[in-house]
């Protein structure tokens, strides 16, 4: 009984992952991770003056939209197999990734 509840479990999480993927390269650019270098790769040397906040790059946003789902689907552990609502939790982390 639990196995068969971890596979169910697994299963939709299987889907969701595929469908954030599928999802997250619609609305931003693919994480190929080809966007690692903030500064274009020179090595001037830092200043002293308070560095502005950089823009984070669509690999570390694509890897925080997925950590925030995983993080807010624990709290509601009744849909941890079910599709629908999953799906629904998905789209709404995503909805509030694209309105920050």
């Amino acid at each position: 009984e639990k196995v068969e509840a971890l596979e169910r479990k697994f299963e939709v999480i299987s889907v969701i992952f595929k469908k954030y993927k599928m999802e997250f390269t619609t609305l931003f650019q693919p994480p190929d991770g080809s966007q690692n270098s903030t500064n274009g790769g020179s090595s001037r040397p830092r200043s002293r003056k308070p560095s502005k906040a950089r823009p984070c790059t669509s690999s570390q946003l694509f890897q925080f939209g997925w950590v925030l789902y995983v993080y807010i689907k624990n709290q509601f552990p009744l849909i941890s197999d079910d599709l629908v609502n999953s799906h629904y939790l998905l789209l709404c982390c995503l909805d509030m990734i694209c309105a920050a």
